[in-house]
Parts: C-alpha cells; structure tokens; sequence
C-alpha cells in the first residue's frame, strides 16, 4: 500500500514535470515564431515571412504581435486585403497600437475602401503626440478626402436615334372650319394648322457633369439637344430643335438635400429662334427611409417668343412629389401648380393657371428587360376673356407613354415608344389629338 502511494507521487510529479517543460517549449517556440517573422521582415523577405507564418497560423492568430507582423509583411508585399485581415486582429486586442492602426488605414485605403481608412485615422489622430507622425496622418487625411472628392466626379453621355410615325406633327386641330362671333361665316383653317401626320426621325444627345466642392457639395452641369425631323419636304416648317442647358448646386444636409439651378431651354422651329425660356429652380429632397423620399420644388421663370410677343410670359410654380422603390419596382407621384402672367396686359387672356398631376413607374423585368409607364394631366384655367372668340378658354390636357426597353451589350439599348396626347377645349380650336410611335437605338457612356 505505502509503494503504491510512492509510486503514485512520481508519477504525478513526472506528469507535472511533463506539463511544465511543454509550456516552456510552446513559449520558446511562439518567441522562435516571432522572431523570425522579425528577421525576415528586416531583411525584406515579406513574401518568405508569410508562406512562414502560414505554418503557425492556426497555433498563433489572435496574438497582437503575431497578427501585427504578418500585416506588415503583407503590407509590404501588396497584399492589402491579408493585411486588413490581420491588422483587425490586431488593433481589437491592442486599439492603442498606432503603428498597427495606421497601417491598417493604410490597407483600406489600397483595397479602395476610403470611409473606413478616413475613419481608422480619426481614430489615430487623438493618440499621437509626436507632431511629425500627425503631419503624416493629416497629409494621408488629405489624400482620402481628394480620392472621395475624385469619386465623385462623373460624366455621363448618352447619345440615341429613333424613327417613327407622329399623326399630329403640328398638334393641329381636330376640325378644319370655326365660327367666331365676331365674323359671319365660317372661318377654314390654312393647312399648316390642320392636322398633319408623317414620319419622324428623333436624334437626341445628353451630357450630365458633375463635379464636387467637398463631400456634401457639389455642382451638376446638364446638356441635352433634342432634334426632329420629318420626312415630306412641305413639313420642314415644323422641323424642331430643343435644347436644355442647366447648372445645379447641390448641398447634402445631414436630414435632407437642397438644389438650386438655373436653367436656359431655346426652341427652334425650321432652323429659326421660335421661343427662349429660362428662370431658376429649387428642390428640396427629404429621404423618409430607404424606400420612400419626399421633394418640395418651386421656381421663377421666363418665356420670350421671337414674333408672338402677346405669348410672352413670366411663371411661377411649387411643387411635391414622392418617390416609392421596391425590389424591381419604382413609383413616382407628382403634383404642382403653376401661374402664368402675360408679360402685356393687353395679353392678359393668355394668363392662366395650371394644375398638374402625373404618375410614372418602373419594372425591370430582368436584367435585360424593362417597361416604363407615364400617366400626366394638366388643367388650364385662363384669366380673361379672349378677344377673338369672346370666351374664356377652359382646357384640359391627357397625356401618355408606354416604353419597353431592352438592355445589351456595351451598354447599348433598344427603345420602343407609345406615346398619346388628347387636349379638350371649350374652343374646338384648341382641340387636338396626337399619337406616336417610335423604335430606336441608344448609347451611353
């Protein structure tokens, strides 16, 4: 009995031995480990120091040192995403090691994730005390935000054609013969104002700029030319070209974003200056979430007409629409109301005003295909008596498009357009109808 006790504590104490002298080999080793990740280090093997430490990665990962010489050596070496890795580990075990957080900013930003190197920086900048070390971290700041800034810059073009079929080219009347009250026969419309169709060629180009000031402000500059042609030489008269030219400032408010532009937007008819307009516009976009925002708009403007000068006027519009995505869908709900003076008093049965209501949504089908669908209404309510047909014009305008879309290669798209206009008057002469159909080819880049 007194044997086998004996026997029992130097088994136990060989045990304890056996146990004491493998946590001195596991601590020799982890030293090994680090210091030859050291050497190597020095000695610019970045490449050599991380086909080591994958032999003791499962053994050592998680311990600051370890992890904080493998981010270097795969720093060094150019492999960002390894170091970003390892460098996490890092900084969670030890947040105040400044040399691990800078060179984790520093892979960040190689693996062109800007946010979190500007915010590992941040993090940096109130632990440092030596000056020369915070000039290097503002002079990276610096470059951060340039590269943000840099993101930012785009230019976008889209240039496209089409042909069609337009049966009211000139929105002439549906009937060809009036009566006024002030003449006693009736009176028959030329054949420029008669309803007149044919086929159409559409060409338009579009220009989108837009550069920053800082990260919450930048400025958007816009060109789009619209051209349309017909093929019977008789209606060259009616031959269009629209362009629009805006610049916008844009500043994003922690709660919102604020626009303000000013927009100039001539029409010429054969060739020939036809109407300039121009005025300046203000948005308000408020986001309520991801789903849903919100916009307020109102603006000031100006139309000349080069030869119709009792169409001359100035306008006045605010506005509210509201925005809805989901998933493929995306839905659009405007409505504004305007008001339009006659510049001339002796103009002043061309002033109205006008209420406008319109519905537009979005379905991608797949990835190939979509299908965009628009719905307008607007209600003119003129001021005064007009002087020819002794009425107060009362109108109402429907209009409406359907498109599919078919998305290829190169960023080229397939576009087939329907589109609908009816106006209804209590002056026939003002009455028309219009349908359009087109197919055409666009390009963006």
């Amino acid at each position: 009995m007194y044997l086998n006790f004996k026997m029992s504590k130097y088994y136990l104490l060989f045990f304890l031995l056996l146990i004491f002298i493998c946590f001195q080999v596991e601590a020799l080793s982890k030293k090994q480990v680090l210091s030859e990740l050291s050497q190597l280090i020095k000695k610019k093997q970045y490449r050599q120091a991380l086909v080591f430490s994958d032999e003791y990665i499962f053994d050592y990962a998680g311990e600051p040192t370890f992890d904080f010489l493998i981010g270097i050596a795969a720093v060094k070496s150019g492999n960002y995403q390894q170091a970003v890795f390892a460098l996490e580990r890092t900084v969670i075990v030890k947040p105040k090691w400044k040399l691990a957080r800078f060179n984790l900013a520093k892979s960040y930003f190689y693996i062109d994730n800007l946010l979190a190197a500007k915010n590992e920086l941040n993090k940096l900048y109130p632990l440092v005390s030596d000056d020369k070390f915070k000039q290097t971290i503002s002079v990276f700041l610096d470059r951060i935000e340039q590269s943000l800034l840099n993101k930012q810059k785009q230019i976008k073009q889209l240039v496209g054609f089409s042909i069609g079929h337009d049966s009211n080219i000139n929105s002439g009347a549906i009937l060809d013969e009036f009566k006024s009250p002030l003449l006693n026969q009736p009176i028959k419309l030329s054949q420029e104002n008669q309803k007149t169709s044919d086929e159409a060629l559409y060409l338009n180009y579009q220009l989108r700029y837009q550069t920053p000031i800082n990260q919450n402000k930048l400025i958007i500059s816009e060109i789009a030319l619209f051209h349309t042609d017909y093929k019977e030489s008789e209606n060259n008269k009616f031959q269009s070209s629209i362009a629009q030219i805006s610049a916008t400032y844009q500043d994003d408010w922690f709660w919102s974003t604020f626009q303000i532009g000013a927009y100039l937007r001539p029409l010429l008819l054969d060739s020939a200056m036809y109407r300039n307009q121009y005025g300046l516009e203000i948005n308000l976009i408020i986001p309520f979430d991801k789903k849903i925002n919100f916009s307020l708009l109102a603006g000031i403007g100006d139309s000349v007409y080069s030869e119709l000068n009792d169409l001359d006027s100035k306008d006045q519009f605010i506005g509210m629409s509201a925005q809805y995505s989901e998933g493929p869908f995306w839905h659009q709900i405007q409505g504004s109301v305007s008001k339009i003076d006659a510049t001339s008093h002796e103009s002043d049965y061309n002033s109205y005003k006008l209420y406008l209501l319109q519905y537009q949504t979005s379905y991608i089908v797949s990835q190939y295909h979509q299908i965009n669908f628009l719905f307008q209404y607007q209600d003119y309510n003129y001021k005064g008596v007009h002087p020819f047909w002794l009425e107060i014009r009362d109108e109402a305008l429907y209009r409406g498009s359907l498109s599919w879309r078919y998305y290829f290669e190169d960023n080229w798209t397939w576009q087939l357009s329907l589109k609908h206009a009816q106006k209804q008057s209590n002056l026939p002469i003002y009455e028309y109808d219009r349908n359009e159909i087109s197919l055409g080819l666009m390009k963006q880049f």
